[in-house]
């Protein structure tokens, strides 16, 4: 996990600094699954907390079961909430996540090996069942996900122990790797998950109203080390030429690949904000 980035701030003496972890998390930016568009107020905005991050976003997240939802915002929440059991690096290449390690013991077997010290928000320790449950739920014919099609190969997920899972698969697949970049949940996680997540990541679900705001606090036991800014406050703003306004006037403090490219351009000629931008894929 690479050390916390400043994401944004206010000029001179009212400089106010807002960071973020890896990912979203990098930016806030380019790895929330688009080519990476960042732009950041730099007047003091009023809200009750100075140090609460609000971003401003274009529709209410779908869902909040990183094994269901694939529309756009819930991807952004996916990164604040929850870790990959592996990630992605700047090259798209695999990387290690909530697994320091894995392996390959054979064409048809993979076995990763937890990280340490890793715990879920309501203060649960992670475990290999937690791995082997996500998955496994993904290849249960009663679970519907669209996700489920990518996880074909897979027979299933067993615990070697504590920190040790071990997937076997119906037959050899050289691109299976990239499959384990999936947020890991609680074992035994039921349809609660869909309204009030609970993950290992940075920040913490605290409450939601639809179509209005989501609300989220820094994670104090992260075990990345807990965000330098209070918590993020994801205002929904479903008209683009409001989000530039709120961006603007200070109600909002950026906005990532949601605005005009005529707003940004009027942005960078008065340089009245920050923007960012940095190379991204395509997909959620």
């Amino acid at each position: 996990m690479s050390a916390p980035f400043a994401a944004a701030a206010s000029h001179a003496a009212k400089r106010r600094e807002i960071w973020a972890t890896h990912n979203l998390r990098v930016h806030l930016c380019a790895s929330l699954g688009l080519c990476g568009l960042f732009v950041a107020a730099c007047t003091e905005r009023p809200v009750a907390d100075p140090d609460v991050l609000t971003l401003a976003v274009f529709a209410s997240p779908n869902n909040f079961d990183p094994r269901i939802g694939t529309d756009e915002v819930s991807q952004k929440v996916y990164q604040l909430v929850f870790d990959t059991l592996l990630t992605l690096d700047d090259q798209l290449r695999v990387a290690p996540g909530l697994a320091t390690r894995w392996e390959q013991p054979d064409d048809n077997t993979f076995v990763v090996h937890l990280r340490s010290g890793v715990t879920f928000h309501d203060g649960r320790a992670l475990t290999a069942s937690d791995v082997a449950y996500t998955f496994n739920s993904l290849i249960d014919p009663a679970f519907v996900s669209a996700r489920r099609g990518a996880y074909a190969v897979l027979d299933r997920v067993e615990v070697v122990d504590t920190d040790t899972a071990r997937f076997v698969l119906k037959e050899p697949s050289g691109s299976f790797a990239i499959q384990l970049v999936l947020p890991i949940i609680p074992d035994g996680s039921g349809a609660e998950l869909r309204t009030a997540p609970i993950g290992t990541g940075p920040y913490r679900f605290v409450s939601y109203a639809v179509d209005d705001f989501l609300e989220l606090a820094a994670f104090e036991h992260y075990h990345g080390g807990r965000p330098r800014n209070a918590g993020v406050l994801l205002k929904i703003v479903p008209d683009e030429i409001m989000r530039g306004l709120e961006l603007k006037k200070g109600t909002v403090d950026l906005i990532v690949n949601d605005i005009n490219p005529d707003t940004v351009e009027q942005f960078r000629g008065d340089g009245s904000k920050q923007i960012i931008a940095a190379t991204g894929t395509d997909y959620a």
